[in-house]
């Protein structure tokens, strides 16, 4: 809760300002004026005195009593409003709380007590991640780096997903997905097939949803063959020259009266 006075003559008026419930994208607002006197007015007994509030635009108004008569403190009114935020869940509102002249003695006669306040910001999903990167490439697995989400939009992330897709773009159909912890920054995903065209996209996580996919990143896996340097067997990829130029060639097998993929 936040509070705003003034004060004038024997009296302080008051504007309390709390953060309630919220609800998509608005906050509702709960808001109270109150009268102060402490300086020795204890027998002040006065009615229809005039007084309004504004919150965010929504004004209220009416008319009320008030009596010192053991206490410091008299509530004016109370109430609560929605108040909308923008897109990326910020809200800034003006309020205002007026008590007129009471007729009687002076007690914060014709006071207006008026702030600007921040509202808590509503979090949204993160925004779209950074691409992934392909490295160490293999004819059966690829190691995929992207870069840590800097726009949260107000929720810490809590995953990433990584996901990948054989020769069609990551976010069609026949995908595989990897969900992994928020402090994971790379994956190597294994069992792919070799000489074969693959895209990756990722996606950051927060409390609010899933972010838009990032750029999707095309990767080709090495052909499946591999030649013996020293003690080791590299892998290593099989080009075709086609068209006047080394081109990629797909490694197949044949298999129950077919080619397919040699996997």
């Amino acid at each position: 809760m936040v509070a705003f006075n003034t004060g004038a003559g024997a009296g302080t008026l008051q504007l309390n300002v709390d953060l309630g419930a919220v609800s998509g994208n608005s906050s509702r607002v709960d808001w109270s004026l109150y009268l102060y006197c402490y300086n020795g007015v204890s027998r002040n007994l006065t009615a229809n005195v005039p007084w309004s509030v504004n919150i965010a635009g929504n004004g209220y108004s009416g008319a009320f009593a008030f009596d010192f008569r053991g206490t410091s403190a008299v509530l004016i009114a109370s109430g609560s409003t929605w108040v909308g935020h923008d897109g990326n869940g910020y809200a800034t509102i003006s309020v205002s709380g007026f008590k007129g002249a009471d007729g009687a003695s002076d007690i914060a006669d014709n006071v207006t007590v008026s702030a600007s306040v921040n509202l808590p910001r509503i979090p949204k999903p993160p925004v779209a991640n950074g691409a992934p990167v392909a490295s160490a490439l293999t004819p059966t697995s690829v190691k995929l780096t992207w870069p840590a989400n800097t726009n949260n939009n107000g929720a810490a992330i809590d995953q990433y997903l990584l996901r990948i897709n054989k020769k069609t773009p990551a976010d069609g159909s026949g995908y595989t997905d990897y969900p992994l912890g928020p402090s994971t920054l790379s994956h190597t995903i294994t069992g792919l097939t070799p000489g074969t065209q693959y895209y990756a996209t990722v996606y950051a996580h927060n409390s609010q949803g899933y972010a838009p996919k990032s750029t999707d990143t095309g990767f080709k896996t090495l052909s499946g063959a591999y030649v013996r340097r020293g003690s080791t067997w590299k892998p290593v990829e099989v080009l075709v020259y086609r068209s006047g130029k080394w081109v990629s060639a797909e490694v197949l097998v044949y298999r129950n009266g077919a080619w397919v993929p040699a996997t």
